[in-house]
């Protein structure tokens, strides 16, 4: 064995060093960038769930005093079907009395109208006012094809700071056809009133607007933008879809949930400065402990290094010293031939039986091909593995070549031998390989062979072996095949 003594770092291995510390450093710096990345996208991936928990409890609160009102003109409409056209015209004023009753108890609703095809007004309640906020025409033409229709907001002529719209719905008689229609105006400031006890995140943004994007409510900070056409609110949440993360607009986190029932949509938005100063702190925090680990990780590199190179010396010569197959963890060809015809000689000069066998996985080509050489390889260590547990103390095996592995028996005489080779065989056809995406079975074949008094070598002992493991495999393989006693009748 070469001298072992420790010797002092050359440039060479200081170079080794100051490389293995910059890898270090890269690890810990590349590790720390990305626990920082990861936890920076997970921080926006959880602002926008709960934005869109935000909105989609606003839409819930709005969708129920909407529903109240829907249901409100519905109550009109089964009036009318139930008392008709004439009862109508014989009692206004009863008919007044209702839609007082009806509005005064919904707080959201500013008034009630009645108009017939023509867009005549026949009974109305708190319209005085905002007659003029309601365009009869428009609602007729909206109303054609549909039963219901939501209109812009517009300003409350009754307070210079309020909103309002209108919910128009069609009166259809019996047979279908329409005759009437009932509006309800609806305060926007009211039904702003629906959600603004639930508890928000400070910053919190709302904005409501429908389909075509037409803001109903916006705030804080954005109530300008009611009653406007904002093309990037324009079908956001109302034709189903979502985005993971949408932008209200620069520097936001937004969530998005229609109203249920109604052509309307509901943005949250929190302001992303806010959603990203805990991950701030924790990036910091994270940065700090990554120094740490550099200066502490260039340490234990130097010293790593350094043991590395009294260790070099040690390692060259056991790997020469290897006798086993690295892959299988059996003995290699090298060392088995020479522990083989050690027993070959000491089995011929004293008389004792010695049995060969040899081992083919079957089809193994077909196996790397279609599974490639990984699996190949967890056959191959998987079949070792299976043999070497079935062994005796005194038995040897190795990795002859390939797929090829070879067994000595000491004091086995060939039905011995033959008798392991079975129940090898038997215990390899039961081994089942599970990959993702197939699982398959392995067989082998197995030729064996005794000593005789003709051999005069190990070789010739090893010859007979293998030509009995091919006749295995020419008679259809996964079977084990005697040799001949002699080695001419082979």
């Amino acid at each position: 064995m070469k001298d072992c003594t420790p010797f002092f770092p050359s440039r060479r291995h200081t170079f080794l060093v100051v490389l293995t510390a910059c890898a270090l450093t890269v690890a810990v710096v590349g590790l720390a960038a990305t626990i920082a990345l990861t936890s920076y996208r997970a921080t926006l991936v959880s602002a926008g769930q709960n934005a869109r928990f935000i909105s989609s409890l606003v839409a819930n609160q709005m969708g129920m005093a909407l529903v109240d009102i829907d249901g409100t003109l519905d109550e009109m409409s089964l009036h009318l079907k139930v008392h008709g056209k004439e009862h109508q015209a014989e009692d206004i004023r009863r008919m007044n009395e209702l839609f007082d009753s009806i509005r005064l108890g919904e707080l959201a609703l500013k008034g009630l109208q009645l108009t017939d095809e023509a867009g005549h007004v026949e009974a109305e309640s708190g319209m005085s006012v905002l007659r003029e906020a309601v365009d009869i025409a428009d609602i007729r033409k909206h109303l054609k094809g549909r039963d219901m229709f939501l209109s812009s907001p517009v300003r409350d002529p009754s307070r210079p700071r309020g909103w309002i719209f209108s919910i128009s719905k069609r009166v259809r008689e019996l047979n279908g056809e329409s005759d009437h229609y009932v509006t309800a105006v609806v305060d926007l400031e009211a039904l702003h009133g629906s959600f603004a006890q639930l508890e928000m995140p400070s910053g919190t943004r709302i904005v409501v607007s429908n389909s075509d994007g037409v803001v109903y409510l916006a705030g804080p900070g954005q109530e300008e933008v009611v009653g406007r056409t904002v093309p990037e609110f324009r079908a956001q949440a109302g034709n189903g879809t979502r985005r993971d993360i949408p932008r209200l607009e620069s520097g936001t986190v937004t969530g998005i949930s229609g109203v249920a029932h109604f052509p309307l949509q509901v943005f949250a938005a929190f302001p992303r400065d806010e959603v990203l100063n805990p991950w701030r702190r924790h990036a910091l925090t994270y940065g700090g402990i990554s120094l740490a680990l550099v200066l502490v990780s260039v340490g234990l590199s130097v010293a790593l290094v350094r043991s590395q190179m009294q260790l070099n010396c040690q390692s060259r010569a056991l790997a020469l010293a290897a006798s086993t197959d690295t892959l299988t963890g059996v003995l290699n060809r090298r060392s088995f031939l020479e522990a083989a015809r050690r027993e070959f000689s000491r089995a011929k000069r004293n008389g004792g039986a010695l049995a060969c066998a040899m081992m083919d996985l079957d089809h193994f080509k077909n196996v790397n091909d279609t599974y490639g050489h990984m699996v190949g390889d967890m056959v191959l260590s998987s079949a070792a593995r299976l043999v070497s547990s079935r062994l005796r103390e005194a038995d040897l095996v190795c990795r002859y070549g390939g797929e090829e592995f070879v067994l000595l028996l000491p004091d086995t005489d060939l039905a011995g031998a033959a008798t392991l080779a079975e129940s090898l065989r038997t215990s390899l056809s039961g081994l089942r390989l599970e990959l993702e995406s197939a699982c398959f079975l392995v067989t082998a074949s197995f030729g064996v062979a005794e000593i005789l008094p003709d051999h005069a070598t190990f070789d010739d002992l090893l010859v007979q072996a293998d030509q009995a493991l091919y006749l295995a495999k020419t008679q259809g393989r996964n079977q084990v095949c005697q040799a001949p006693h002699r080695p001419s009748d082979v």
